[in-house]
């Protein structure tokens, strides 16, 4: 999984580097010793500190490779995950304690309720899986008791009442969602 951030961080940082006419030189032969230059750069150690950002829709947030949208409109898990598909995204995968907190103190200045993220277990009851790729959820934060599987709960929102920990709850609840397009799907 690194090695396909590298060459999407590469290929990133390519076309800021030719965006912001920094090859500019006629001579060609030029031109590819210096992207020769930058990718060994990057194989050696990494993009040195500089990083280019992944540009995001208007009304979109971003997070490191990601961007995302908060979407109002309340949705039953399946019409979300359409809808994002819509926009080019997936409901939002959580891989890490990082973007988990990064998505809470956003969600904490909105007015919205419950959102949906995009974990179910709607294939194998009790096997979580991301419906962007379909792997199995490493890092969870789930309510203390959760998830149960009251009432057939299969889709996963997080529950601002209590401080946006994970919850499993019927898939064909109304609520609002979390879509996130990830550099790794941005064509230039």
């Amino acid at each position: 999984m690194r090695w396909l951030l590298e060459v999407a961080l590469v290929f990133c940082c390519v076309y800021c580097i030719a965006a912001t006419g920094l090859v500019r030189a006629s001579d060609e032969r030029k031109k590819l010793i210096k992207l020769d230059q930058l990718l060994t750069q990057v194989s050696k150690r990494g993009t040195g500190g500089k990083t280019c950002k992944a540009r995001c829709q208007d009304g979109w947030i971003r997070y490191q490779g990601s961007c995302y949208l908060i979407v109002q409109n309340q949705c039953t898990f399946h019409e979300a995950e359409v809808n994002c598909k819509k926009h080019g995204a997936d409901l939002v995968t959580i891989e890490d304690a990082n973007e988990n907190t990064f998505l809470k103190k956003h969600l904490t200045t909105l007015k919205g309720t419950d959102f949906w993220i995009g974990l179910t277990d709607s294939v194998t009851e009790g096997v979580f899986k991301w419906v962007a790729d379909q792997s199995k959820a490493v890092f969870t934060d789930w309510a203390k008791d959760q998830p149960d599987n009251y009432h057939n709960e299969d889709c996963v929102h997080v529950h601002a009442s209590r401080s946006f920990v994970w919850n499993d709850r019927p898939c064909v609840d109304r609520v609002q969602s979390i879509c996130e397009e990830t550099f790794k799907r941005k064509k230039y």
